[in-house]
């Protein structure tokens, strides 16, 4: 009896290419470790952001463009819009920033808005959260302690007067 040998070099063709693609995905998110200046670094952080953004934008353009075709195919009226985050550089909060905003809501040359998106993009407020809920929940929890005078003692005094 004949048996037919596999052909194995389809399957060596794709695994090389799988490994291809591994170790330039690896490289996009990978970083060197070697000592670099200020400027180096920052160089080179911008060169792996376009890669990654140039990447990032066109799945995003693949996946309007997909369902724009499951909206017409279902005729679906409007617009479809899908937008992936292209911000990749690390946020951090910066205590300095964060008081010199803060004192423009409460100088009210800063809208609240605005302050909260910072918060947001953070990850200190929910980006869920709208502006509206985050107005109420401020407006429901209390602002103190309640050392109002309203309370009675039982002697007749009052907290301030005792």
């Amino acid at each position: 009896m004949l048996q037919a040998q596999p052909n194995a070099i389809a399957k060596e063709a794709m695994d090389a290419k799988k490994q291809d693609m591994v170790s330039l995905g690896a490289r996009l998110i990978e970083r060197g470790s070697a000592v670099k200046t200020a400027t180096q670094a920052d160089n080179d952080s911008a060169a792996e952001h376009s890669v990654l953004s140039l990447v990032v934008s066109n799945v995003s353009e693949a996946y309007s463009q997909c369902l724009a075709w499951m909206a017409e195919f279902v005729n679906a009226g409007g617009e479809v819009v899908y937008k992936l985050n292209q911000d990749f550089s690390q946020i951090t909060l910066d205590p300095t920033v964060l008081v010199a905003l803060f004192n423009a809501v409460q100088g009210g040359k800063l809208p609240e808005g605005d302050f909260w998106q910072y918060l947001r993009d953070r990850g200190v407020i929910n980006p869920e959260k709208t502006d509206d809920e985050i107005r109420d929940e401020l407006e429901a929890q209390s602002t103190g302690p309640a050392l109002d005078d309203d309370e009675v003692i039982p002697n007749g005094g009052k907290p301030s007067n005792p």
